[in-house]
């Protein structure tokens, strides 16, 4: 699968796909997240470290699936940046593994 290259000044559409979550009954069995009612939020960390969050949408709730599209002026520095999501429903909250990418300088070839 080719992924287009995160660059400087871009936007794009970011996909919670899907919200998986398991239970004391059966810890290792994971399923689709029904996320009627849940707040979901995406956090990108800078190459500084600094985080920053943003409300995300929820696409279909049954499904498990959310997204969020990016305005332009985030990506504003190159270097490795971070990305996770958060779920809180009902007074539970999940977060995903910060997942680490490059952002390019605009217009850079990789």
């Amino acid at each position: 699968m080719v992924h287009e290259p995160v660059v400087i000044g871009g936007t794009y559409d970011w996909f919670l796909n899907p919200a998986m979550i398991n239970t004391q009954a059966a810890p290792s069995v994971f399923g689709v997240w029904d996320l009627t009612g849940a707040t979901v939020t995406i956090s990108f960390i800078n190459p500084s470290g600094d985080g920053t969050q943003f409300s995300a949408t929820v696409l279909s709730a049954t499904a498990g699936t959310a997204h969020y599209i990016n305005l332009a002026a985030l990506f504003n520095t190159a270097g490795d940046w971070g990305v996770s999501w958060k779920v809180s429903k009902s007074g539970t909250i999940l977060e995903t593994a910060i997942v680490y990418f490059k952002v390019y300088a605009s217009g850079a070839a990789l």
